[in-house]
Order: structure tokens, then C-alpha cells, then sequence
């Protein structure tokens, strides 16, 4: 599978933008858009993806179904760990919270969005990386950036770099073991979220298709989508 780039100074949301280019990109690479602005970045629920232009990393990853070796959930945890994989030796240790976030000093820094169109799953990947202080503090939830931790100033351009080919090395290697990057252990007590009510949840154990194995009032139950807050 080979690595095809695709960069944009500005654009909406490279989601979006993929979504609507699908039928130009080439059948048997992983396709990388990319942008230095993006203006109408987009996260799970309808929310917005806070971040100023040239400050943060803002892609999105396409592949079509058909090239997958792991169950498509998984996809997005790959492209976590492999965050984590880039992030660990600069110093951050990370956490998982499934399905879409990584965690630093336990607040957010990357959020990850799955879309799936015709037969193409597009994987967005919003970083936070030389995001200043002043700006974290206009996002609704906690969060952090590699710059307001370390007090250092990144390489945007490495990062996606280093990223792309993790991510692409992972797509093609057996999934790797993940469970000690999770942000919670088995017997604790979450709050979940599925979209339609909320309930206390006892978590188990992330399962190798990428869904979790929980307990709900004493019934082990497996969930496939939603979120803990």
C-alpha cells in the first residue's frame, strides 16, 4: 500500500473535503490530506475542533474498506497508538480514551473522527501541538497541547511525517497489545454516554475487534459505539 499526499493551505475540514474527492483518489493508497488552516474542523456529536491556523496538525486518512486487515473498528484505535508511538519519545506519555481521544497530563490533545463513505473510511486527526495557553482556554472541555506542556515549539511538518508512516506500518502489521494505554483499568467505574441516555458502567476489558466488554447491573455487555465523559 502506498502513501499518497494531498495538502491544502486552506480548507474546511479535511473530512469533509476527502468525503467529496473520493472518486479521484487512487484505489490502493493511503491517502493523507492535510491543511495549515482548518476553518470548520469538525468532532463527534456535531461538535467544533477548535485551532488557529499553522499551530496545529489537521489530517485525515482514507483508505478504502477492501484494504483493511483488522476489523474497521480498530482503525481509529491504530491511528491512536500510533500518536501514542510518535509522542512517547519526545518526552509525553499518553492514554487512550476510547474511542477517539488521546490524553495528555489527562486532558485531551487529539481527538480522532471515523467516517465511512462508498467503501472508503476517512480517519480524521485533529493534534494539538504549538497550540498557546490563551487558546486552549476557549475550548469547552480540558485540554493541552504538546507546546503548553513542554513549553517547546514543534515541527508540524515532521509530526505528520513520522505519523503517516507509524500509521501506515500499522495498517499492515498484526494489532498490536493496547490495553496499557488505556486511560482506564478493568474494574472501574465510567460514566458512558450512547447517544441516547446516560448510565455507570464497570469497565472489563477493550476487545481485539476494538469494542468494549463491560458490566451493566451485574450483565456483562459489549459496547460498539458512544463515549465516556
Amino acid at each position: 500500500m502506498q502513501i499518497h499526499l494531498i495538502h491544502h493551505a486552506t480548507v474546511d475540514s479535511t473530512n469533509t473535503w476527502a468525503k467529496n474527492h473520493l472518486t479521484t483518489f487512487p484505489q490502493k493508497a493511503l491517502v493523507v490530506v492535510s491543511t495549515d488552516d482548518q476553518t470548520a474542523g469538525r468532532g463527534r456529536f456535531k461538535r467544533v475542533w477548535v485551532s488557529p491556523p499553522h499551530t496545529n496538525l489537521a489530517l485525515s486518512y482514507c483508505l478504502p474498506l477492501a484494504l483493511l486487515k483488522h476489523p474497521p473498528a480498530t482503525a481509529p484505535l491504530l491511528l491512536a497508538l500510533s500518536a501514542r508511538a510518535v509522542l512517547e519519545p519526545l518526552g509525553f506519555q499518553t492514554h487512550i480514551k476510547w474511542p477517539n481521544d488521546l490524553l495528555l497530563q489527562g486532558k485531551k490533545c487529539a481527538g480522532i473522527l471515523t467516517e465511512t463513505f462508498d467503501g472508503w473510511m476517512v480517519i480524521g486527526i485533529g493534534l494539538n501541538v504549538n497550540m498557546p495557553p490563551r487558546a486552549l482556554e476557549q475550548i469547552d472541555r480540558p485540554a493541552s497541547s504538546l507546546h503548553s506542556v513542554s513549553g517547546q515549539i514543534f515541527s508540524l511538518s515532521a509530526l505528520q511525517q513520522s505519523l503517516t508512516e507509524n500509521f501506515h506500518q500499522a495498517l499492515q502489521a498484526p494489532f498490536p497489545p493496547f490495553h496499557h494505554t488505556l486511560w482506564a483499568k478493568p474494574g472501574d467505574l465510567l460514566t458512558f454516554h450512547n447517544f441516547k441516555t446516560t448510565r455507570q458502567v464497570r469497565f472489563l476489558a477493550m476487545q481485539m475487534d476494538g469494542s468494549l466488554l463491560v458490566e451493566i447491573e451485574g450483565v456483562p455487555q459489549t459496547l460498539l459505539s458512544g463515549e465516556f465523559i
